[in-house]
């Protein structure tokens, strides 16, 4: 036995050296011969041929070039090509003098950072600081962000975006983009605007959809004058005839907003949520250019504001000395945002405070039921969104990963849901209570077979289940399933 777990011990390690090793190699290699302020890429920048991103050097260099007023790389179009990992301090891209104007396409990879600090500056926060007329996709920013501040000041914070700006007449798009980690924004005489993935949008001409976008995050949001947190976006102000819409968002995570002077709003998609009448006047132009082009969801959203937008069994909390307010959906919306086909998931119905917004309560079964999100809500099981049925919904992408379903009613059988993972090996690892290895199983996992069944020992106390690489000991889905099975 002590042989058989040394040697599992050995593989892991193994493993993880590899993986540390093509890391350090990829990221010297892109990194050679790199200006500081002007990084060197594949690509020309375009759309047809994007700037291709695949070491976090470039990433800084980007936002060292973008904050000091390259107006070239501000506009560009990216496209990641790996995971990237951050550490150490960090500058977010873009400034309210020089924002980020381009177009930043994750490829279906994240961004990551185990722990960012920030103390009374920058003002806007996020992988990206402020953007205007910009077009985010495919991107999952995995994070744990906390902020502080003393000064009577505006903090905008998300794990993407601080604060997104539109200010022309064309339509702007951010898609298939997840939050996860943790966010925590305080300022003893701030007003905090904080979003998992967006803290403040503020539109004052054209129009914006945010589609397919989903967050698990831990967010709290403690200011003095107001204080808002939201689940996908913070604030969401379409002003003069411009136009804001929502569509296909999930948010599972924590909210927390407190105003020790005045203001408190929490809600699962937005805390606030305000859509000028005006803007109602050039809907129908986002219908009339999604049959001639490929706008992102324009005919689906054009009659709605917040559309097909779920909230699963989250915490929601808010508390302002002057006023609170709270809402599943949204914490506070003015009387023209219009809505449809919005539902959470809770025991009993809430009841939010005046002017929100909540939908309709449904049971976990029912929410992440196949026929439910791909017949009633609308939401692409085939190519945007993986279903753990029953209990979870996923953005398809490269964020690989291994979901516990359930144990047979004899706790003999465990069923094992690959998510976003390729072809490969599903091993699993047994240990007794002692955590000695008493076994190892092998099971072929084909992507075409949702779900894995693993027979587990009668002495299992611990089980640790991998997805590697046929014939190799590359691992496909990141981190380990570990349970405590009795």
């Amino acid at each position: 036995m002590k042989k058989k777990r040394i040697a599992h011990i050995l593989l892991v390690v193994f493993s993880a050296m590899l993986l540390v090793l093509s890391t350090a190699v990829l990221c010297a290699a892109s990194s050679v011969d790199t200006v500081p302020d002007i990084p060197a890429f594949e690509g020309s920048g375009t759309s047809a041929d994007p700037y291709r991103i695949d070491c976090a050097d470039q990433l800084r260099g980007i936002g060292e070039a973008v904050n000091a007023g390259n107006t070239e790389l501000a506009g560009a179009c990216y496209l990641q090509t790996r995971d990237l990992l951050l550490d150490g301090a960090y500058t977010p891209i873009g400034t309210a003098e020089f924002p980020f104007t381009g177009t930043y396409d994750g490829g279906g990879y994240r961004i990551e950072h185990p722990q960012l600090t920030y103390d009374e500056k920058p003002l806007e926060i996020g992988v990206f600081g402020y953007a205007k007329n910009a077009v985010f996709r495919n991107l999952t920013v995995a994070a744990n962000l906390d902020a502080r501040y003393t000064a009577d000041n505006v903090v905008s914070a998300g794990l993407l975006c601080g604060r997104y700006c539109v200010d022309t007449n064309a339509i702007y798009e951010i898609s298939r983009c997840a939050a996860q980690g943790s966010l925590s924004v305080s300022g003893t005489r701030s007003t905090i605007y904080a979003g998992s993935l967006i803290g403040y949008i503020e539109l004052t001409k054209g129009k914006l959809v945010l589609s397919d976008c989903m967050a698990s995050v831990a967010l709290t949001s403690d200011g003095y004058r107001i204080a808002y947190a939201g689940g996908i976006a913070g604030v969401v102000d379409a002003q003069n005839d411009s136009f804001a819409g929502m569509l296909r968002c999930f948010f599972d995570g924590t909210l927390s907003a407190r105003a020790s002077g005045y203001y408190a709003y929490a809600g699962g998609i937005a805390a606030y949520f305000r859509q000028d009448p005006s803007g109602w006047l050039g809907w129908y132009e986002i219908a009339q250019l999604a049959e001639t082009t490929d706008a992102p969801e324009s005919s689906a959203i054009a009659a709605f504001n917040i559309k097909e937008c779920v909230v699963g069994a989250c915490e929601l909390a808010a508390e302002g000395k002057l006023g609170t307010n709270i809402g599943k959906i949204a914490a506070y919306c003015t009387t023209d945002v219009k809505s449809q086909n919005l539902c959470y998931v809770a025991e009993e119905p809430f009841t939010g405070t005046q002017y929100s917004l909540n939908g309709e309560k449904v049971s976990p079964e029912t929410l992440f039921s196949k026929s439910f999100l791909a017949d009633t809500l609308g939401f692409d099981l085939e190519n945007t969104w993986v279903n753990v049925e029953g209990e979870y919904l996923y953005l398809a992408n490269h964020d690989s990963l291994l979901h516990n379903v359930q144990c047979a009613s004899d706790e003999s059988t465990l069923v094992v849901q690959p998510v976003n993972c390729p072809q490969g090996t599903l091993i699993s690892v047994f240990y007794d209570a002692n955590d000695r290895l008493t076994g190892t199983t092998f099971t072929a996992y084909d992507p075409a077979n949702v779900r894995l069944h693993v027979s587990v020992p009668s002495n299992a106390a611990t089980i640790r289940i991998f997805l590697w690489e046929k014939n190799s000991l590359k691992p496909l889905a990141r981190g380990t399933l570990m349970l405590s099975y009795k």
